[in-house]
């Protein structure tokens, strides 16, 4: 796997400093329950990381973002074959239009026999 432009990800760096910063400023949040019957508050500290999840998300979206900046490409490792010859496609619209009965063959028929006779024409050439 190659990249069309390595420099973006370079960016990537960014992502640990975000990290980084992220956690040194996070606040840890204690939370006290209180019953009617308890004299004293209770603290618990949060061992939920429900919080960090958009974080999470974020630097996922901002990962794969970067990544999809630098362009990665697979590098196709077919052989050319040198041959002589023309690749022709050809291409027919089947929608319900083509299928009209308005007029005598239908569209599709007409280019189906224009297509046909094409190719016996090439053929006979070569």
């Amino acid at each position: 796997m190659l990249f069309v432009n390595p420099q973006f990800l370079l960016l990537l760096l960014i992502v640990p400093i975000i990290t980084f910063i992220y956690i040194k400023t996070r606040k840890n949040h204690l939370y006290s329950v209180k019953h009617p019957r308890v004299s004293m508050a209770h603290t618990l500290k949060s061992k939920y990381y429900a919080k960090d999840i958009p974080f999470i998300l974020l630097m996922l979206g901002l990962t794969f973002s970067i990544i999809g900046l630098a362009r990665p490409a697979t590098v196709d490792s077919s052989a050319n074959i040198n041959g002589e010859g023309i690749y022709i496609s050809m291409v027919v619209d089947i929608s319900p239009s083509m299928m009209a009965e308005d007029m005598l063959p239908t569209r599709l028929e007409a280019s189906k026999k224009t297509m046909a006779d094409f190719i016996k024409k090439e053929i006979s050439i070569k």
